[in-house]
């Protein structure tokens, strides 16, 4: 799933016996369940009401996975920032995750300068 129709349509092109599809994170429903939701780059621009917005997508995508749900963002704790992307502080969506989503939860803060991964586990 990707908001691109361009990269859904290159996706198909290189893996026709796999199923892809345009999905906007934000508006889009799931109608089906899934065992792993992988979300890249979804928050990174900076619009108004981002930190809730990324609360409520993570709370609904969650419902649809089976397995694990995994995302990136940009970490606030990076000292040098561009005023057009979003930054937040990881161990604000690990309180986030821990207390409405799931007690087993993993953090990444170690694979990209100032990049990190927060994986959401179903127990």
């Amino acid at each position: 799933m990707d908001i691109n129709p361009g990269l859904i349509a290159k996706a198909k092109e290189n893996h026709p016996d796999t199923r892809f599809m345009v999905f906007d994170a934000e508006e889009t429903e799931l109608t089906e369940d899934f065992d792993y939701i992988f979300l890249c780059g979804v928050f990174n621009l900076k619009v108004e009401g981002l930190q809730e917005t990324i609360k409520s997508v993570l709370r609904r995508l969650f419902k649809h996975c089976r397995k694990t749900l995994v995302f990136n963002g940009l970490s606030a704790h990076n000292p040098v920032q561009s005023y057009e992307l979003f930054y937040v502080y990881p161990e604000t969506l690990v309180n986030f995750a821990l207390s409405v989503l799931s007690p087993s939860i993993s953090l990444r803060h170690d694979r990209l300068s100032y990049d990190f991964f927060l994986f959401i586990n179903k127990c």
